[in-house]
């Protein structure tokens, strides 16, 4: 393998999924602020108009979704089982460019499509199968070896990671705890250039800003490190009703009986009455996050947001329609730990900061119990929200997950979703 022409790839790689992703979070950014103002004004004025166009769009959005993702099965979901797949040879992307450049374009539109419904998905799983297939095609382009395109996938899927939460460190440690097997020097700088290249695209166009601005002062006293531990069991319990919910939904979404093509009709119809109701419950979880984490709320109405957040997203997920889940986690895990920080701020008279503190340690804690990337989450809620300060506490809280995880026989979301599915996914050949 020419190194010199390899890293030259990489940095395509790095430029090419730069641009896709950016496009398409600056897409979801002008129609989440267009879902916004259209929500609130329809609340004001329900004209014939917007009851036909709201007709209009659940019809033609639940076909091509319906369409996409019975013809194309790859882009189902968040796409990053089908890149671990590929990398581990369970799969293989297709060698024809036109293939691959048409389930970009279906992936995009697809992800898309499912945020605009108001259906509550994040935006890592399409970034990260966008960067993948993007390595795909400049391994393809280039009469890449096959171990080459590997190299070229993983290092995809990284910037993807990267550019979808200007964090390159993640997208590097997340390529290297999740997607591959064997490390190597090769693997190792195809990441860390096409993250370079992103991250730097991606600062230019969103700026230097974290995801969640905290402003940390204070960290987690030494002798009140047993609360983390009971913090960890809470949110590996709620890791595990995720589990349970999810199969409860993919259960019923098995006995609808609406042909394939249609069916994504049913969430698509309860997303937009979900966004007229409870607009805040709907997309990533961003906007909800945010208000809770910077203004006060009573613990009763905490709760109820927590369940009906973590119920929305968890029907959303088991419809099969292109979207992510880091987001809608993270604000979950969020929600969940000011309720935990409330709690033992007004009844054990622990200090007001804590309540930042496992704000913080819930987005990393509730990602670590379903995903189990226990680095990946660490380094990624330090990322998005400039807590270097409490990289300790939330390392010690992720082994208490995991140890929990482990006791409590959880499997990781993208390995239980493979052996779900791997029978199916050998029959995924690309057709040209």
């Amino acid at each position: 393998m020419n190194e010199k022409l390899f890293y030259l790839k990489c940095t395509f790689v790095g430029i090419l999924t730069g641009i896709i992703v950016i496009t398409y979070r600056v897409l979801l950014d002008k129609i989440n602020l267009w879902r916004k103002d259209f929500f609130q004004n329809l609340k004001l004025d329900i004209t014939f108009n917007d009851m036909l166009g709201i007709v209009i769009f659940i019809i033609l959005s639940s076909c091509f979704l319906g369409y996409i993702t019975k013809k194309y099965p790859m882009t189902r979901g968040g796409g990053v089982g089908f890149v671990k797949a590929d990398v581990e040879d369970n799969i293989d992307f297709s060698s024809s460019n036109k293939v691959v450049l048409r389930d970009i374009l279906y992936r995009l539109i697809g992800a898309v499509t499912a945020l605009s419904s108001g259906l509550s998905f994040g935006i890592e799983g399409p970034a990260i199968e966008l960067g993948a297939e993007t390595g795909q095609a400049i391994g393809n382009a280039s009469n890449s070896q096959e171990k080459e395109k590997k190299y070229l996938v993983t290092s995809g899927a990284a910037a993807g990671l990267s550019a979808a939460f200007n964090a390159p460190l993640t997208g590097m440690i997340f390529a290297l705890e999740q997607i591959m097997n064997n490390i190597s020097t090769p693997h190792i700088m195809a990441i860390f250039i096409s993250t370079t290249i992103v991250s730097g695209m991606t600062y230019k166009v969103f700026g230097l800003r974290p995801f969640f601005d905290f402003q940390l002062l204070d960290v987690i006293r030494l002798q009140d490190y047993y609360v983390i531990v009971i913090f960890s069991l809470i949110t590996t319990i709620m890791g595990k009703c995720y589990f349970k919910l999810a199969s409860f939904f993919e259960n019923m979404n098995k006995r609808i009986k609406l042909p394939d093509i249609i069916k994504p009709i049913v969430p698509i119809t309860i997303a937009i009455f979900v966004s007229y109701y409870f607009f805040y419950l709907t997309g990533e979880g961003y906007i909800i996050a945010n208000k809770i984490i910077f203004n006060d709320f009573s613990l009763s109405y905490l709760v109820v947001i927590l369940v009906a957040k973590l119920i929305y997203f968890v029907y959303s997920s088991s419809t099969f329609i292109p979207g992510g889940s880091f987001v809608p986690l993270i604000s979950i895990g969020a929600i969940l730990g000011k309720i935990y920080g409330l709690v033992i701020v007004k009844f054990f008279n622990f200090p007001n900061e804590y309540i930042i503190c496992f704000i913080v340690l819930g987005m990393s804690l509730l990602m670590t119990s379903i995903f189990r990337a226990p680095i990946t989450s660490v380094v990624l809620i330090v990322e998005i929200t400039g807590a270097t300060n409490l990289f300790y506490p939330l390392a010690i809280g992720t082994i208490f997950v995991m140890l929990f995880s482990s006791i409590l026989k959880m499997n990781p979301l993208y390995d239980s979703a493979l052996k779900k599915y791997i029978g199916s996914i050998h029959n995924l050949k690309r057709k040209d």
